[in-house]
């Protein structure tokens, strides 16, 4: 009897440091993922979370992809043509912009489909420094 209650005890002290060890090792391969957005802190980390939340992937690409909206990939600082033929450069004005008045500039060879959006300030800044991270590795 006394030999079937330590047994037991051990199995619960291995499952518990199996279950130890299957979380560490979820925990250990989230910080080596090739996901770029895993790897961001700050508010670039919080702008990937928003960019998940708001869907924004279903028409941005961040790896140059052509999709139905621009690609973010490496545009921060760039030169867009518009529709209307003027240029303008991507920065946190421009970013915002276009996220809550999103029909006022239209990049050139794109339909002016997106929906407004009304965020908050910093949900604002954190999608721009999500979008002005994923050309920094350039």
């Amino acid at each position: 009897m006394n030999h079937q209650r330590r047994d037991r005890s051990h199995t619960r002290l291995r499952r518990s440091v199996v279950g130890a060890l299957v979380i560490a090792g979820g925990i250990a391969l989230i910080g080596c993922s090739d996901d770029p957005a895993d790897q961001l802190s700050g508010p670039a980390a919080v702008g990937a979370d928003l960019a998940e939340s708001y869907n924004c992937a279903s028409c941005h690409s961040v790896d140059g992809a052509r999709s139905t909206g621009p690609t973010w990939d490496g545009i921060w600082g760039e030169q867009v043509e518009l529709a209307d033929g003027t240029r303008v450069e991507v920065d946190d004005e421009y970013v915002r912009r276009s996220i809550t008045d999103p029909a006022a500039q239209v990049v050139d060879g794109f339909s002016p489909i997106m929906p407004a959006f009304d965020l908050p300030d910093d949900e604002l800044a954190a999608l721009s420094a999500y979008i002005r991270s994923l050309g920094e590795d350039r």
